[in-house]
């Protein structure tokens, strides 16, 4: 009796997982995530002009998202490349926007007299709760997310980034749209 009962749930366990498969594979729904290969999770935070939107806004276009803090050394040396790289692509379906880590920020209010020093041209969001760190898993700076037109995230990546870097991951996601 036990064995049929056992047998029983294996199988009913069986049908429930290949019914997920089939449903997932059917309707092509991704799960939403921080990772590669997931779908981005809707964050809406306050931009550098004091209005609200979506960090990933769907708008068809690959977004090429960059996490920096005023204090990490990195960040400020990649920002010029990522200004040159929003001007070369903007026309090419490509959206360079920056999200700064302001929770973590040393003197918050600092964070306005930095961009004007360093001409940052790239739109900027406010992090000031955290709440994209924990939404995404941020461990550490500069984080940089690629994701494509269909809002699913390509390339994460942790560390430095250069111009070279980002248009070897973008050029083939612009092909093939």
């Amino acid at each position: 009796m036990k064995r049929k009962i056992t047998i029983f749930i294996l199988i009913i366990a069986i049908c429930i997982g290949a019914g997920l498969l089939v449903n997932q594979s059917v309707n092509g729904s991704k799960q939403v995530g921080s990772q590669e290969g997931m779908q981005t999770e809707s964050i809406h935070l306050e931009d550098a002009n004091g209005q609200t939107a979506d960090v990933f806004e769907p708008k068809n276009r690959v977004t090429v998202l960059n996490v920096w803090a005023t204090w990490c050394e990195p960040c400020v040396r990649e920002l010029p490349a990522l200004m040159e790289l929003a001007s070369d692509y903007q026309s090419k379906g490509v959206d360079v926007v920056t999200l700064n880590a302001q929770k973590f920020e040393r003197i918050p209010e600092h964070t306005f007299e930095f961009m004007e020093e360093q001409q940052l041209t790239l739109p900027v969001f406010l992090d000031s709760e955290g709440e994209f760190f924990d939404a995404y898993n941020v461990q550490g700076l500069p984080t940089t997310f690629i994701v494509n037109a269909d809002q699913t995230i390509v390339k994460r990546i942790e560390g430095e980034v250069h111009y070279e870097m980002i248009q070897e991951i973008i050029d083939p996601l612009l092909n093939s749209q």
